[in-house]
């Protein structure tokens, strides 16, 4: 049955998105890899690297000067019912990159980094992720951050199962 979230499943819920997107090695080389073709390149050993130096469990800080790209997923807000329990479970997956980065090639196409970091988010969630349950993906937009980088913020409800 799904429900509302349970705030004792905030933190391990956002953990567990986080965890599974370090499994993605597609994800993880976008992030990472500052080239042109970064899918080209190696495999990343020790993703568990790319926590809080590429992905963050907090909204960007405009602080950042270095060519990058950066992933953030995070609660924008809740709304809790009588009971407690959170009604609305949206979940924000900003992908903040630098100018100088969007456009990327697979050593044939020429693609645009952030749109292939939210097709792999989307293919990634399809199915159900323990408490988590189900994403369900319902809008992006594209958000200017400052001279240097732009966003792509990608929201989803939390379909919570159980917990």
């Amino acid at each position: 049955m799904v429900e509302g979230l349970k705030l004792e499943l905030l933190s391990p819920n956002l953990v567990l998105l986080i965890d599974e997107i370090l499994t993605n090695q597609n994800i993880c080389k976008y992030l990472y890899y500052d080239d042109k073709n970064p899918l080209g390149r190696s495999t990343i050993a020790d993703t568990s690297g790319l926590l809080l130096t590429k992905i963050y469990p907090y909204p960007f800080s405009s602080a950042i000067i270095d060519e990058c790209t950066q992933l953030r997923i995070y609660y924008p807000d809740g709304e809790f019912d009588s009971t407690g329990v959170i009604e609305q479970s949206l979940v924000l997956f900003d992908i903040i990159c630098h100018k100088n980065l969007w456009l990327i090639n697979d050593g044939t196409n020429s693609l645009i980094r952030p749109y292939e970091i939210m097709k792999e988010l989307a293919n990634l969630f399809k199915p159900s992720l323990g408490t988590v349950g189900k994403l369900k993906f319902k809008r992006f937009n594209h958000l200017f951050v400052n001279d240097k980088f732009d966003c792509i913020r990608l929201m989803a409800e939390m379909m919570t199962i159980g917990g």
